[in-house]
């Protein structure tokens, strides 16, 4: 092995222990994403609130994780004298030895699975915020609407009621 090979080795192991920071930061969105479905669903302000503050907070958090990883990359792409836009796991792990590659394997195999269960959940949320403004939507079109619309409505009884074109909310400040 030589000195080249051993920096590779060693810029591997920390993109290795950055990943696992990836790893963790994707398990806690997911997480996170339950989370933000439950809190809409049961329409708990003060959850959301709280969940707003906390993403805000692990933000720089993140971005330091972020750019640890793009130095490695730098630092590996020119050890193997490739542009860092075309370096990818895959490739990498082609160009190590064992049992670091394992790890990298390990960990790759993990990533793809969480990012396909973020997409799961992703969509699960975006379906459900889509359903909510939907419903928000109709109720306030029926709010306005009803004050100015001509037809009108059925109580329980069955009699209708038309209204008059008065205004149902003062617009005016």
């Amino acid at each position: 092995m030589n000195a080249a090979d051993s920096t590779i080795g060693q810029y591997c192991e920390q993109l290795a222990d950055v990943l696992t920071l990836d790893i963790r930061h994707i398990t806690e969105n997911i997480e996170r994403l339950n989370d933000l479905r439950a809190a809409i669903i049961k329409r708990d302000d003060q959850t959301l609130n709280d969940m707003l503050c906390k993403i805000q907070a692990d933000a720089g958090s993140y971005a330091c994780t972020e750019n640890a990883r793009r130095s490695i990359i730098q630092k590996l792409a020119g050890l193997l004298d490739c542009r860092a836009e075309k370096l990818t796991l895959g490739f990498l792990i082609e160009q190590i030895d064992e049992p670091v590659r394992r790890s990298l394997c390990d960990l790759r195999q993990r990533l793809q699975q969480l990012i396909e269960q973020i997409r799961i959940e992703h969509a699960k949320t975006v379906m459900l915020v889509n359903e909510c403004s939907r419903l928000n939507s109709m109720m306030m079109e029926m709010l306005f609407k009803c004050a100015c619309d001509e037809s009108g409505t059925y109580n329980s009884a069955g009699a209708t009621k038309r209204f008059n074109n008065n205004v149902f909310i003062n617009m005016q400040l």
